[in-house]
C-alpha cells in the first residue's frame, strides 16, 4: 500500500490552468476502450464543494462551491472519467454537473430510501441527466458496485465528509486517518467540516492492492497541525 501526497500548490496551479485554458495544463485523456482487461480501475473520490451557508445550505455556495464544481470538471476531463456517481443531494450533484456536461455523461444517483434532496428544487437547477442506481449508497456498496462495473476505468465519485473516507478504505486503500485526516472528537474518521477541496485517486489493480494519492484541486485546503484533533 502507498500513500502519495502531491504539494497542494502544484495542484491549485494545474486546476487553475485547467479553468483558464485546458489545454495548458494538460491534454483531455480519452476514456479507455471496451478492452481494459487487466488494466487498474481509477476512482477519483471527493466531498460536495462548498455549502451555501448563508441562505440555502443544501446548494452549493456561488462563490466557492460552483467554481471548485468547475475545477472538479477539468480533472475529470482530463482524467478521462467515464462514469460519475453521486450522492442525490443538491450539494453534491451540483458538484458532479460541471463534469458530467464536460464529458456528456449521466450522474448516476446512488439512492437510499429517506435519503436525499427533491432535486427539482436545486439552485443553481440540476440540468444534467441523472440515472437512479439502487442498493449502492453505503461505502462497502459503493465500491462493490464500482469495481465490479467499472473495472479497468476511471470514475468520479461526489461524497460527503464522512463517505469520502469510509469509501477509500472499501476500495481497499488504507485509511486516511490519521496521516491525512485527523480524527474528530467522538473518533470517527470523517473530514472536517470546513474542509473542502481534497481530491483522493484509489487505483486499483487488477490482481489486488490499491494505491492512494492524495491531492488538492480548486482552493486552499485547510491543513490540521501534526497530532491535531479538529471536529
Amino acid at each position: 500500500m502507498t500513500i502519495r501526497k502531491r504539494p497542494p500548490a502544484a495542484a491549485l496551479l494545474c486546476a487553475a490552468l485547467a479553468a483558464a485554458a485546458p489545454l495548458a495544463c494538460a491534454t483531455r485523456v480519452a476514456a479507455p476502450g471496451p478492452d481494459t482487461a487487466g488494466a487498474p480501475t481509477t476512482v477519483l473520490v471527493v466531498r460536495h464543494a462548498e455549502k451555501d451557508l448563508a441562505s440555502s445550505p443544501t446548494n452549493l455556495d456561488a462563490e466557492a462551491g460552483l467554481p471548485r464544481a468547475r475545477a472538479l470538471a477539468a480533472i475529470a476531463e482530463r482524467e478521462g472519467v467515464a462514469a460519475i456517481y453521486s450522492t442525490p443531494f443538491c450539494r453534491t450533484v451540483q458538484t458532479a454537473q460541471p463534469s458530467a456536461k464536460a464529458l456528456a455523461l449521466p450522474i448516476h444517483l446512488l439512492v437510499e430510501e429517506g435519503l436525499g434532496d427533491d432535486l427539482g428544487r436545486c439552485a443553481p437547477p440540476i440540468e444534467a441527466r441523472t440515472v437512479a442506481v439502487g442498493g449502492a449508497f453505503a461505502p462497502p456498496a459503493q465500491a462493490a458496485r464500482l469495481l465490479g462495473e467499472h473495472r479497468g476505468r476511471t470514475v468520479l465519485v461526489v461524497g460527503h465528509s464522512n463517505t469520502v473516507p469510509a469509501l477509500v478504505e472499501a476500495l481497499g486503500a488504507t485509511s486516511l486517518c490519521p496521516a491525512l485526516v485527523p480524527r474528530d472528537d467522538a473518533g470517527r474518521c470523517e473530514l472536517p467540516e470546513e474542509r473542502y477541496g481534497d481530491l483522493f485517486t484509489v487505483r486499483v489493480e487488477a490482481a489486488g492492492g490499491a494505491e492512494l494519492d492524495a491531492a488538492t484541486y480548486g482552493g486552499a485546503v485547510p491543513e490540521a497541525p501534526p497530532g491535531s484533533v479538529r471536529p
